[in-house]
């Protein structure tokens, strides 16, 4: 059974699973992510979402999750950047698609340039769509993990908050934890 085959199942069976049970899976996801990423080399491509060794929309939960329930900023922040690298993977790609500078000794003439973007035309429309998509994903899955990023911060402000409470501040009573 592949990795994604495993991978199913994730907040699909939270009625068994503890909270705990759900964030160790989360881990492990994000850590077989992290290993991919460091084969898989992405630099400025865009791959397609076939390519990607879980499903998209889990690793995005994943990834959240575990910055929301993250204590350290510093470690939120870098989760966030392992994520935004998602918007890479997009629908309908096919074969892998680089964006790499010419050399300055492989430069051409204007006229070969011309013709040679004429000639490719539309694999170059092809190439500008799937970077513009790209770019939006960015966009969308950063205000995504900034959300969970402030959730964490309210979380770890609340706790503050209710660490310096008494008992005469709250009656004597339970206070819950928000």
């Amino acid at each position: 059974m592949n990795p994604t085959q495993q991978r199913q199942n994730f907040r699909a069976n939270t009625s068994k699973q503890t909270d705990a049970d759900i964030l160790g899976e989360a881990r492990d996801l994000v850590d077989q992510f992290l290993l991919y990423l460091k084969d898989a080399d992405l630099g400025l491509d865009v791959v397609d979402l076939e390519d990607l060794p879980f499903r998209k929309p889990l690793l995005i939960s994943a990834v959240r999750l575990l910055i929301a329930t993250e204590s350290s900023q510093t470690t939120r922040q870098q989760l966030r950047k392992v994520g935004l690298t998602l918007a890479s993977f997009q629908e309908d790609i096919g074969q892998r698609m680089s964006m790499r500078p010419l050399p300055l000794e492989s430069r051409m003439s204007q006229s070969d340039l011309q013709a040679l973007m004429t000639k490719h035309r539309d694999q170059i429309m092809r190439f500008d769509h799937a970077f513009a998509a790209m770019a939006a994903e960015r966009v969308r899955l950063d205000e995504l993990f900034q959300l969970s990023m402030r959730m964490a911060e309210r979380r770890e402000s609340n706790a503050a908050a209710a660490a310096h409470r008494t008992a005469a501040d709250t009656g004597g009573t339970y206070s819950p934890y928000l």
